[in-house]
């Protein structure tokens, strides 16, 4: 049975944001920016590009503030979901200049050239098979697993069970497991 994000718990600034209130932007960036910037650090593995990261998604979420459908997601699943973005096509850019580097003999292929290539299809297919599940499982699995939060924080910012939380993010992980693990052993 499909569940729904409660949307009871739905934060008041959000419609000041979207037409525009800077003060709001402000309390927002203050709420979330530790939490942007460190998902960036964690996939990057590098703070100057987790800083650039982190300006870039606050950035975007500026522009595209009437884009964003708060029935659809919590606002911190939603910059969430921006930073990782921007965040993965970071991983990519330098998995295909990697690439593009050892094909051109421009450089030699270093150890950790083939592992960082490796992380970008690893990372594609992952993506994909998020982007698969229910929204309310990939909604907990990314505030989890990309945005840091506890349970029980996300069981507050959804505004639904614990116990519900702890299944989506259970089932969520295990079906993944099985998709990557299956696809790299066929």
């Amino acid at each position: 049975m499909a569940h729904s994000v409660n949307l009871s718990v739905a934060d008041p600034r959000i419609p000041r944001f979207q037409g525009g209130d800077e003060t709001v932007l402000g309390e927002l960036y203050d709420e979330h920016a530790d939490h942007v910037f460190s998902l960036a650090l964690r996939i990057l593995g590098d703070r100057s590009e987790a800083e650039d990261v982190l300006q870039e998604t606050w950035i975007q979420a500026w522009a595209k503030r009437s884009e964003y459908r708060p029935e659809q997601a919590s606002f911190a699943g939603w910059i969430t979901m921006l930073a990782r973005s921007r965040a993965l096509d970071r991983v990519r850019r330098r998995s295909a200049r990697v690439k593009k580097e050892a094909e051109v003999g421009l450089e030699e292929p270093t150890r950790s050239s083939p592992p960082l290539a490796e992380w970008g299809l690893l990372a594609d297919k992952l993506r994909a098979e998020v982007a698969s599940l229910e929204p309310q499982q990939r909604t907990a699995l990314e505030l989890a697993y990309w945005g840091g939060l506890s349970h029980s924080k996300i069981s507050e910012e959804m505004g639904q069970p614990l116990g519900t939380v702890k299944t989506w993010v259970r089932s969520g992980i295990l079906r993944l497991r099985d998709r990557v693990v299956k696809e790299r052993t066929s």
